[in-house]
């Protein structure tokens, strides 16, 4: 007989809602705010802030998160962790790797007969 697994069984809303708590942590971090500011500025309960970042909601409402966004100035993505700005400057500076390898390149073509020169003069 098939078991079928529900998205609580597998854990996915702790994963979710642990994500939004870093998230929503990293961005307060960013802007120097405490839970007060927070809770003030999406205009939440200070305790429902609180708890949400205590861990002890396990399903936050979407409104709640929906008001967080807005306050931080951030996407949902940005709180669900889809957009991580680490991994997108790593993916910037991996499109431009070829352009930076040439430009070195070039600037040690440049130097190097310059760079022998002065170490020859220095024996």
């Amino acid at each position: 007989m098939e078991q079928k697994h529900t998205l609580e069984e597998n854990g996915y809303y702790a994963q979710v809602t642990d994500q939004l708590i870093e998230n929503i942590g990293y961005q307060m971090i960013r802007r120097n705010w405490s839970m007060k500011t927070l809770a003030d500025k999406a205009d939440l309960p200070y305790e429902t802030v609180k708890h949400l970042m205590a861990g002890k909601i396990g399903r936050p409402s979407f409104i709640s998160i929906l008001k967080i966004a807005n306050a931080l100035e951030c996407s949902l993505d940005d709180l669900a962790g889809r957009n991580n700005p680490a991994l997108e400057a790593l993916r910037r500076l991996a499109d431009h790797a070829d352009g930076m390898y040439q430009i070195f390149a070039e600037v040690e073509h440049l130097l190097y007969p310059n760079f022998m020169m002065q170490r020859e003069n220095n024996k």
